[in-house]
């Protein structure tokens, strides 16, 4: 069953198992969140899955998704998808308990792959970005040090 918290500026849907935990996780997002107007509600839906795991997902006001993910002892881990307010994916991006890692792809407004983006361990290896048409058109690599 759903549970709807609303707290300042925060509205929240909690699905199944219901603790204090949830309730400290949502007090972490929830200074972490932005509001898109003054006054408005952001609103996301956590959902308990087998071990440490949660699945978050954020709205938009129009109740579209915003993102989506995992989030494994209060950060964020595995794959997590951006979203425009219209549905189309503005990104994908990997994390390994709240480091950024893998290739992380970013889409522009019509769906188009405009950049890729490689990091190891938070670090930012390599980059490429792509023109409209798909060509690459730059490519940058973080030298080891």
């Amino acid at each position: 069953m759903n549970k709807l918290l609303q707290m300042p500026m925060v509205a929240v849907i909690l699905k199944d198992n219901f603790s204090y935990m949830h309730l400290f996780l949502i007090a972490v997002l929830s200074v972490s969140m932005s509001t898109s107007a003054a006054g408005s509600a952001t609103q996301f839906e956590l959902n308990q899955l087998p071990g440490e795991l949660q699945e978050v997902t954020y709205y938009y006001a129009n109740g579209n998704r915003q993102q989506t993910g995992l989030l494994e002892d209060c950060l964020k881990t595995g794959e997590w998808i951006s979203y425009s307010p219209e549905g189309t994916i503005t990104a994908r991006a990997y994390y390994d308990k709240g480091v950024k890692t893998g290739k992380w792809r970013i889409y522009n407004a019509e769906g188009n792959l405009t950049y890729k983006i490689c990091y190891e361990n938070g670090i930012r290896k390599w980059a490429q970005a792509f023109d409209p048409a798909g060509e690459l058109t730059a490519f940058s690599y973080t030298a080891e040090k």
